[in-house]
């Protein structure tokens, strides 16, 4: 408007610096979309970091020196966390699924509390503990229900593990007859074999703890295709046969 009567001609500077902090929110939910709808794979496991990335994107936005972006940011905040009821109470569901991620397992979830809270924060710390606890809870609640049966299927994964029954095939058929002659020989693998029946040594991690302390998946993937996570339980669902269910 211009004297009250809309002005004729080409945009001028005010113009543009108000398409200019338009654009600044729209790449912002441009880029969420086309992860979250043009995914063209199951994709609950990435809406945890969309979440965050709008919420941190915004909360930079609400400390820009122009007022008037500021302005819009903040009252962008405002409905974004009323929408979500604050990222703190946001259905810690949406992490979990993240966590499933071989790709992302618990370091994504850790920046994003990082990004969020700042940097070995209380709130950030919490936020780890309550997910880990989660986990823990659905673990133990899938081992009872599922523990047994998932352990017992000997077909499941069997192309994956071809080469090694292969190879174990194969070595069943050497025979070595190693001899002792009583008279003090004694040797090293035998006294190994002693102390494990005797101390029990074992590795006593489960699933999930070790889940979650190998490294994470690095797939290298040519640019435009998506990391599918379905495959990766699919073949390893003898491996982790409860945390498959989960997943």
């Amino acid at each position: 408007m211009d004297n009250g009567g809309k002005r004729a001609g080409p945009p001028q500077y005010t113009d543009w610096k108000a398409i200019e902090r338009l654009c600044r929110f729209l790449v912002i939910f441009y880029n969420s979309t086309l992860v979250v709808s043009a995914s063209t794979t199951v994709n609950a496991y990435k809406c945890y970091e969309e979440i965050v990335n709008i919420a941190t994107n915004l909360m930079a936005l609400s400390q820009s020196r122009d007022h008037e972006l500021k302005r819009k940011a903040v009252e962008m905040y405002k409905k974004f966390d009323k929408y979500w009821d604050g990222v703190k109470n946001i259905n810690n569901m949406l992490i979990v699924a993240t966590v499933f991620d071989p790709t992302k397992k618990m370091v994504l979830a850790s920046l994003c509390f990082d990004e969020l809270y700042g940097k070995d924060s209380l709130e950030g710390k919490a936020m780890y503990d309550s997910v880990i606890g989660i986990l823990r809870s659905l673990f133990n609640e899938y081992g009872e229900r599922y523990g047994k049966s998932a352990a017992g299927k000997p077909d499941e994964g069997k192309n994956s593990n071809s080469q090694s029954n292969s190879c174990s095939r194969e070595l069943s058929m050497v025979s070595m007859d190693l001899d002792d002659d009583g008279l003090g020989y004694k040797r090293i693998d035998q006294r190994y074999k002693d102390m494990l029946n005797e101390s029990g040594v074992k590795d006593n991690r489960d699933e999930l703890d070790i889940y979650l302390k190998e490294g994470v998946e690095n797939p290298d993937l040519m640019p435009g295709v998506e990391y599918d996570v379905l495959p990766f339980w699919k073949r390893n669902c003898t491996k982790f046969p409860i945390l498959s269910q989960i997943a």
